[in-house]
């Protein structure tokens, strides 16, 4: 994680300076915001994404050949994604009728669909010319809350599935983000192309 979080990703800043790169695009989550150290951090992960954040501000104060832009993506869902991840699992279970266990669900989250983050990097890209500052923080996401355990029972009704859900049968994890939601302020005359529903439909359509 070390390798590829930290030692890579300032390896191709460095590639990126040497070939006279105008733009370097750092891609971050929501995760990394208040990992202000490895205990206060969620994960290791989290703490890494937080460190290059600061290499990468820092070092654009001094280097005016570069622009940095740092995306912070909020959570992230839709088809296709790593079988062992949250949501997929879920959806796994859901299929089989199986027994789910889970925290309390209070966490307050942005959950932004995977094609609409690509829109939205799309976006990005299109007017990259009319980002001035040396480094630019732009936050990808909903710009709206819903909490886990309301998301979670939206899969299952609209899945018909007949799982048990367990709210509250697993502790949440040490520094558990509990409250996230995107500043959308860098997103200006963006316009959503797909809603929280239609975004579920879709996500659950592509693993039937």
């Amino acid at each position: 994680m070390i390798k590829t979080n930290l030692e890579l990703s300032l390896k191709l800043y460095e590639l990126a300076e040497e070939s006279n790169i105008k733009y370097f695009l750092n891609s971050d989550s929501y995760w990394s915001k208040n990992a202000k150290t490895l205990e206060e951090s969620i994960n290791l992960y989290a703490y890494l994404k937080k460190i290059f954040t600061e290499i990468l501000k820092t070092n654009s104060e001094k280097n005016q050949k570069i622009k940095t832009i740092n995306l912070r993506f909020f959570h992230v869902f839709g088809e296709n994604d790593n079988p062992k991840k949250f949501i997929p699992q879920v959806i796994k279970k859901f299929q089989k009728d199986e027994e789910l266990n889970m925290t309390s669900g209070e966490q307050k989250l942005d959950f932004i669909y995977v094609k609409e983050a690509c829109k939205i990097i799309n976006f990005i890209l299109k007017k990259i010319n009319s980002y001035e500052k040396q480094y630019t923080e732009i936050e990808i996401g909903s710009g709206q809350q819903i909490s886990l355990k309301s998301f979670i029972e939206e899969i299952q009704k609209k899945m018909l599935s007949k799982s048990k859900i367990n709210f509250g049968k697993i502790e949440p994890r040490r520094n558990e983000v509990m409250s996230a939601k995107a500043n959308l302020d860098a997103l200006q005359n963006y316009q959503f192309h797909y809603s929280l529903d239609q975004a579920i439909n879709q996500t659950i359509n592509g693993y039937q």
